[in-house]
């Protein structure tokens, strides 16, 4: 965990991941009025170079109460760095660096979810998310 200043970033976690296609991930972290916002992201092994996440959810109310709960869907993205085809591929990377695009190829045809993150808030009654 590192913790940086008024900066920008007050938090930064790093868990153990899924290990296999499916299930439930979870983590524990603190959220204030100063710093609401929560980005989430997770690499799509052993993919090239796709991942999945949400970024900059605000987890307070505009009254500054935490949000009781927050459900997102996930999609999947290509970081552009690696032009492997294939959820297998070997690295082959991508010169010049394209755009970070949404996967609607491959195993994401259908451009549906790939996942849900579910955020609530501690009922320790703290104040904090």
């Amino acid at each position: 965990v590192v913790r940086v200043g008024l900066s920008g970033v007050f938090e930064v976690i790093v868990g153990n991941g899924l290990g296999v296609g499916a299930g439930d991930f979870s983590a524990t972290f603190e959220a204030t009025p100063d710093f609401p916002l929560v980005s989430i992201t997770t690499m799509i092994a052993p993919s090239p170079d796709w991942f999945s996440g949400v970024h900059d959810i605000n987890l307070f109310e505009d009254d500054d109460t935490p949000k009781a709960r927050v459900e997102l869907d996930v999609f999947a993205y290509d970081a552009g760095t690696d032009s492997g085809l294939t959820y297998t591929a070997t690295n082959d990377p991508t010169v010049p660096r394209e755009d970070i695009s949404r996967k609607t190829d491959y195993a994401f045809s259908s451009g549906n979810r790939i996942g849900k993150v579910v955020i609530t808030t501690d009922e320790s009654g703290d104040g904090s998310t």
